[in-house]
């Protein structure tokens, strides 16, 4: 693990709390930063810390700071770099990169932007972010692509944090007599975001004329922590003048590592047997968590904004901010007392009650084992941070880096099934626009154009894989077919491994092309297809003296999005539930014979359908190239419908498994919709639609869920959604069983292939 410091703070304290779950897990932990208040914590649970300079922009500091953690990289067994900070990242990846290890980072909040930070800050293939507007900044400011940031929490200790009075008395916090009034705050008392403590000491001399036993805790530390020391002693000297009270009633600790019992000193059992509080917290994020878990009632104001009373009414729009009240009007002195007073009004009872709902919130969604879960997933998930040198273990050639969002998720399946089995395996991805894939993916990518270099991949390479969709076929272009052929081919000659994977063959027409596929087919090491009718188009060619299989298309395998990454980023659209939506799949180009007005008769019907269910339809276009001017014209002919142009394919994936239905004329995203369980209407403009409309085992219940785009009939498109409607759950449980047994097939793809590679080894 690397930061800047292990003083107080949010991050600091996730960082702690997963290094002591993860060391319980048995795995071994060592921490590097420029040192804090919490390192005796993780020494204590025998987890190493290294100090470095990780701090400091200063060059000689930073590049110190690169020397130690090379060292580590060098002279200790690590797995992995998991780095919390901009500073650790960008040195760590430098540390990474050098040395192949693997490298992960984290965000933990929205940061001040600029260009060098923008030109420096390294986030690895994958990251986590810790809410989704943190997700969408690194999106938005660093062109992170969405599917290589994963959502996690900041985890509590609820142990740790409990609503049950501490065994010892916090030290350094003298505690009036019996009950008091008191309100607690917890966080960094830094420029940028100690304006709550400020306007809480502003208000203590107001708060204590109204409640003699009146208390002020400010718990944080930071560069403004004097200036509020001086601003806490007037107010206590105003408060003695004025009142008589003779004891502190503002205090200020300064950094602390016993928050916990500091936030439950006034926890108190009833005369029912119960427990209450009589402290009321302010803050935000993870110190908010913290307070919650121990069942003090909460209102959240931070720097970012003001959301106020923490209860049941406002939980998702405390979610969809991090519990920081970003974009939220910012706190002012006067609400903060006002809110407080609220709060000090209410009964014991209701006191506790809202305690009871923030310990429920905490124990639903951020415990420190569901922070580590993430953690392990996502290291599960890592590769080495530099391709080795040398060989190449696969080449993957498909249609790639054309902005496809099926062939995309192709790409993106095929090397993660891959890796999840070989985790340091070397592919190289024939690719279009080669080194944006080469960021996306961590392979290595050659352009699919590139003689030169692809004859040199192919000269170390060991097993060529033909992956996803339909590659041989000359419905398109008749180049198309003689490009991958040829692929196919120089492969061959070199003794390079051959391999089709999950794909589609056909339509083929003429017998030139066939007796190229023919030639190209055989002699492959092995053949899965992903229906029968491209196996029966096979055996047509006369290929059967190969290992054949029918499996399913590698898209089933595609994990979908964070349904609140999914719901956070469809709000920013204007879709508010995405199951009164359906979704409506274009092309620009729709090949065949098809009616001539048929797009104008599919978006009429769209409309008719939308005024019949009451349902807003989604225009989606899968390739953007050719079908974004197609769905944005037919977005703008009906009013209240919404263009989605910018999911990525784990986005697409998991919004077509919760809309209410899918019209299409690509393939894909009725792949993404069967596997979620959602109908789908195919229009036949492709064979392999017809094929996949029939594997759902749907028709049964509506004939008319594949239709033909010549006569088409509009009225049939309306009836069929109608049923689509009607019969969804029902069509779910359908869908959801067939799609079960597809995904299990697409799951021997990758096995096969690394079976391959074995068998080249040992013939070798």
């Amino acid at each position: 693990m690397a930061t800047m410091s292990l003083d107080i703070g949010g991050a600091e304290t996730h960082i702690v709390e997963l290094s002591k779950e993860l060391r319980r897990r048995g795995h071994s932990v060592t921490v590097a930063s420029n040192g804090g208040a919490f390192v005796p914590i993780l020494e204590a649970y025998g987890i190493d810390h290294v100090e470095l300079p990780m701090n400091s922009k200063r060059p000689d500091k930073a590049f110190r700071a690169y020397l130690g953690i090379c060292r580590l990289l060098k002279t200790g067994n690590f797995d992995l770099v998991h780095s919390h900070s901009r500073i650790s990242s960008f040195i760590c990846s430098l540390a990474c990169e050098r040395y192949g290890v693997r490298f992960a980072t984290t965000c933990h909040g929205v940061y001040d932007m600029n260009f060098l930070w923008r030109r420096l800050s390294k986030w690895g293939i994958n990251s986590l972010a810790v809410s989704c507007d943190t997700k969408a900044y690194l999106v938005r400011e660093y062109g992170v692509p969405p599917d290589n940031i994963h959502l996690t929490i900041n985890g509590i200790d609820t142990e740790k944090f409990s609503p049950l009075p501490p065994q010892n008395k916090p030290s350094g916090m003298p505690l009036p007599p019996g009950k008091a009034h008191r309100v607690i705050y917890c966080s960094r008392i830094d420029e940028a975001s100690a304006h709550c403590a400020f306007m809480l000491v502003e208000k203590a001399p107001e708060l204590a004329r109204i409640y003699p036993d009146f208390e002020l805790v400010i718990i944080g530390g930071g560069d403004n922590l004097e200036r509020l020391r001086a601003e806490g002693e007037r107010a206590n000297a105003e408060i003695k003048s004025d009142s008589g009270i003779e004891r502190d009633v503002v205090i200020i600790t300064g950094s602390v590592t016993d928050v916990n019992l500091r936030l439950r000193s006034g926890i108190y059992k009833g005369e029912d047997g119960s427990f209450y509080t009589d402290s009321v917290f302010v803050g935000v994020s993870r110190a908010a968590l913290e307070a919650m878990a121990c069942g003090l009632p909460v209102i959240l104001s931070g720097s970012q904004g003001y959301l106020g009373r923490f209860d049941p009414d406002m939980e998702l729009k405390a979610l969809s901010t991090n519990l920081c009240g970003r974009g939220c009007r910012m706190p002012d002195a006067e609400t903060l007392k006002r809110d407080i007073e609220e709060l000090f009004s209410l009964s014991d009872k209701e006191r506790q009650e809202l305690g009871r709902f923030g310990r429920d919130f905490v124990m639903r969604r951020f415990t420190v084992t569901r922070m580590a879960d993430d953690a392990e997933k996502l290291y599960n998930l890592l590769r080495p941070f530099r391709p080795k040198k040398g060989g190449t273990d696969v080449i993957l050639s498909g249609y790639y880096g054309f902005g496809n969002t099926g062939d995309d998720s192709l790409l993106y399946q095929i090397t993660n099934s891959l890796k999840s089995l070989a985790p340091d395996l070397d592919i190289t991805v024939l690719a279009h626009k080669p080194r944006r894939l080469r960021r996306l993916y961590a392979v290595k990518t050659v352009n699919r154009f590139n003689i030169i270099e692809i004859n040199r991949a192919m000269s170390r390479a060991r097993l060529l894989i033909n992956g996803g969709g339909s590659l041989l076929q000359n419905t398109t272009s008749q180049r198309s077919l003689i490009y991958y052929v040829k692929i196919i081919e120089a492969a061959k000659k070199r003794g390079v491994k051959c391999m089709l994977y999950g794909s589609g063959l056909g339509p083929i027409h003429g017998e030139k092309a066939e007796r190229l596929t023919k030639t190209a087919l055989e002699d492959m090491d092995a053949i899965t297809l992903r229906d029968e009718g491209s196996l029966s188009l096979l055996r047509r060619l006369g290929v059967d003296d190969i290992s054949t299989a029918v499996t399913a298309d590698p898209a089933f395998l595609l994990e979908p999005a964070d349904m609140s990454w999914l719901e956070y980023s469809l709000a920013e659209k204007g879709i508010a539930d995405v199951e009164k939506t359906f979704a409506v799949a274009l092309r620009g180009r729709i090949p065949g014979e098809c009616d001539s007005d048929l797009i104008e008769k599919i978006i009429g019907a769209a409309e008719k359908t939308s005024q019949k269910t009451g349902l807003t339809p989604v225009f989606v276009p899968l390739q953007l190239r050719q079908d974004l001017d197609v769905c944005k014209e037919a977005a703008e002919k009906i009013p209240g419908s919404i263009l989605l142009d910018t999911l990525s394919p784990r986005d697409m994936r998991a919004y077509a498994g919760r809309c209410a239905f899918i019209i299409s004329l690509r393939l894909h995203i009725l792949i993404y919709g069967f596997a979620g369980g959602t109908p789908g209407i195919g229009l036949d403009c492709d064979p392999k639609l017809t094929a996949l409309i029939r594997q759902t085992g749907t028709l049964d219940i509506c004939p008319d869920f594949i239709l033909p785009i010549t006569g088409f009939d509009p009225e049939r498109l309306i009836k069929a959604a109608e049923c689509a409607v009607e019969n969804r759950e029902i069509l779910s449980g359908i869908l959801k069983k067939n799609a079960d047994i597809l995904r299990r097939r697409a799951e021997t793809d990758p096995a096969l292939a690394i079976e391959i590679l074995s068998r080249y080894d040992s013939q070798r």
